[in-house]
């Protein structure tokens, strides 16, 4: 493309008629910004597709003793880390040792509101993969597992419930910035067991690929 040092990014093609996600990391050595060129013949497979682009972060190679780190609970609650220790392994062989950020001493936890909350207009995958508006009906929380009810936008009576991870702001991009839900305190799962002396260290071992969760109910 005659620009020394540029990068050629493109997800396979043509698009399957089904749900299709794809990443891509892109670092150019030096560079203190990236200027982003859409070749004339780019296009979408229908008006439902987005494009997010997004900057800095740290790669997950990368990281060791030193990074900081942000863990999800089983809650989708967040807590701020640093990390202190990283074996070696794949999957859930390699360990991540992080030391959680505590409230400072002489300060009060924030109330934070999570999200999505009850009526807030989000956008969630339906059946094919493909993202579509609806509004949050009801939020519920079994086994430690939150599953959202959605209603959506067109009436459809399908496939109303959702994971986090299948809901997302309107128009994509990253969930709204919170201001709590940062140090061990403000986390609700956390916030019994958090030692009493705000200088102890609360530590969390992290595998390094997910380990699946199975919901167990009980009846009577």
């Amino acid at each position: 493309f005659g620009v020394p040092g540029a990068q050629v990014v493109e997800s396979a093609h043509p698009y399957e008629a089904k749900g299709f996600r794809w990443t891509k990391e892109v670092s150019i050595k030096g560079a203190s910004a990236l200027v982003v060129h859409f070749y004339e013949k780019s296009c979408t497979y229908d008006s439902s597709t987005r494009l997010c682009i997004f900057s800095g972060g740290l790669p997950r190679d990368a990281a060791g003793p030193g990074a900081r780190v942000e863990l999800h609970t089983c809650c989708s609650q967040r807590v701020w880390g640093t990390v202190v220790e990283r074996s070696a392994g794949t999957g859930t062989a390699g360990m991540w040792k992080v030391l959680l950020d505590r409230q400072k001493p002489g300060t009060t936890a924030a109330p934070a509101a999570e999200w999505p909350q009850l009526g807030d207009e989000v956008q969630a995958k339906y059946l094919h993969g493909m993202w579509f508006p609806a509004k949050i009906a009801a939020i519920k929380v079994e086994g430690g597992i939150k599953t959202f009810t959605v209603d959506w936008h067109d009436g459809d009576y399908r496939d109303k419930e959702k994971r986090r991870e299948e809901i997302q702001p309107r128009g994509g991009g990253p969930v709204p910035e919170l201001a709590a839900e940062r140090n061990v305190e403000d986390v609700e799962v956390y916030r019994q067991a958090v030692p009493k002396d705000p200088a102890a260290q609360c530590f969390a071992h992290c595998k390094e690929g997910p380990i699946k969760r199975v919901l167990v109910k009980y009846g009577k």
